[in-house]
């Protein structure tokens, strides 16, 4: 069975690379809980490129597809 995939989206601000993806982890090892996890910056992935664009349209579906699939999960 493969682990589900669940994306974290924090608010507004400047943090500093790794922090976002420093904080999730100890959450989850506070729920004795193990992930891979990955923190993306979307300010530096989004800007007004179409390739870039498309990147990110197919980024957005994933995170769609990923956010529903954990919604669908018991708790």
């Amino acid at each position: 069975m493969e682990p589900p995939h669940v994306i974290a989206i924090h608010g507004v601000g400047n943090h500093e690379p790794g922090q976002i993806a420093s904080d999730v982890r100890n959450a989850f090892a506070l729920a004795s809980m193990t992930a891979d996890v990955t923190e993306f910056n979307w300010d530096v992935f989004a800007d007004h490129s179409v390739v870039r664009i498309r990147d990110g349209v197919a980024l957005l579906d994933e995170a769609a597809q990923s956010i529903s699939n954990a919604a669908a999960l018991p708790l």
